[in-house]
């Protein structure tokens, strides 16, 4: 039986800078809160490897990159349903439940992005 990887945590945060700093698989990553809608994720102050777009409160695209790879929405129960995006194709019968951002950084550290 597979261990169930964590989710992300917050660790701390800095909410007039908009800036959080988030654990995950023993790495401590920062998520900035941009303009527009869009929460960019580095580690520290380097540039950042990926991003979360918002469409709306309870949706939006996660980018690794230049390159989407998933969709996700927040149901009325508040349960992600998190869709993969496959060489720029959604892949709806591979949707799980996890969040965006802990996606985001398991996508990251398996791509070899975040070492």
């Amino acid at each position: 039986m597979a261990v169930k990887e964590r989710p992300a945590v917050v660790q701390s945060g800095d909410p007039l800078r908009a800036t959080y700093e988030i654990k995950f698989a023993q790495h401590v990553f920062v998520a900035r809160v941009e303009s527009g809608g869009r929460i960019a994720l580095s580690v520290g102050q380097a540039e950042p490897f990926g991003h979360i777009r918002l469409g709306s409160t309870r949706s939006g695209a996660i980018w690794l990159g230049d390159d989407c790879i998933g969709e996700f929405e927040v149901d009325e129960a508040d349960v992600f349903k998190l869709t993969p995006v496959v060489d720029g194709r959604l892949q709806p019968d591979a949707v799980v439940g996890v969040d965006a951002v802990t996606y985001l950084l398991q996508q990251a550290l398996k791509r070899g992005i975040v070492r």
